[in-house]
């Protein structure tokens, strides 16, 4: 997908109604995607999180693991309450040692074949000098695109899946978060309380400072999407926005967008 030039207000939309959130720890998705994700609830989209660790180990050392990882996965289904989220699925990996492996990209593709979404939300999966360059992300990132292609789609790829009813789906959007080239910018500026109300639900994880900063930071992506043909944005999340469905579908959008 290019950078857009025309005004966000002006372009098609290709209308979605599930969305797969694909995250490493508790507490991704709310940080970067709470305000796109409270706005799609809002107009009826039906959006699951599917979270690959517990975050056992995003402590300081005083809580034990188990523990911490049971704080932890009651916040963040407090805070997907908050937003509207459908579910939240806990995969169970180890915390700090994820690698993109056939074990972790068969649970995704699971996931995928189960929720049928049109959009998967995941992390970046190349690793890059801008924000977000924690291991476990790129780990899920690589092995989330992974899953949307080719494996979600491919009948013979794990073969178990199929004999438990779970037929091959083709995800039609990929939306990665922490790009260092972002090129899709997401209008939150009627959610973002709601955002920074959910990342406050992270309360092992977030002070006072950092719910400001998240607010700051909306700003500060609003002002990068102006400069990249997003105008008129006080509050924004950014991605990288990548077609996976078939190419005569991309012929039959014609240039629209998610939403």
């Amino acid at each position: 997908m290019g950078t857009p030039s025309a005004r966000p207000s002006t372009r098609r939309i290709h209308s979605i109604s599930r969305v797969l959130a694909v995250m490493a720890h508790p507490d991704d998705a709310d940080v970067r995607c709470g305000g796109t994700f409270a706005r799609w609830a809002d107009e009826g989209k039906e959006i699951t999180y599917v979270i690959a660790t517990s975050g056992s180990r995003g402590g300081d050392g005083t809580t034990s693991e188990a523990e911490l990882a049971t704080l932890r996965e009651a916040e963040q289904r407090e805070s997907a309450e908050l937003l509207g989220i459908r579910e939240v699925v806990f995969l169970g990996h180890e915390d700090g040692y994820l690698t993109p492996s056939l074990e972790l990209r068969r649970d995704i593709t699971r996931e995928i074949r189960r929720v049928r979404p049109e959009v998967v939300v995941t992390h970046y999966p190349v690793r890059h000098f801008a924000w977000g360059n924690h291991p476990d992300h790129h780990a899920v990132g690589e092995a989330t695109a992974a899953a949307v292609y080719p494996t979600a789609r491919n009948p013979m790829a794990f073969p178990d899946l199929l004999a438990a009813g779970l037929e091959p789906w083709e995800v039609t959007w990929l939306m990665a978060i922490d790009p260092d080239d972002p090129d899709f910018f997401v209008d939150i500026a009627s959610s973002l309380e709601r955002k920074v109300a959910a990342i406050g639900c992270h309360r092992s994880q977030y002070d006072q400072h950092y719910l400001d900063f998240s607010r700051k930071l909306a700003e500060l992506t609003a002002a990068d999407g102006a400069a990249r043909g997003y105008p008129g944005l006080a509050h924004a999340e950014s991605y990288k926005l990548r077609f996976e469905g078939h190419p005569r579908l991309l012929a039959e959008l014609g240039g629209a967008i998610p939403g």
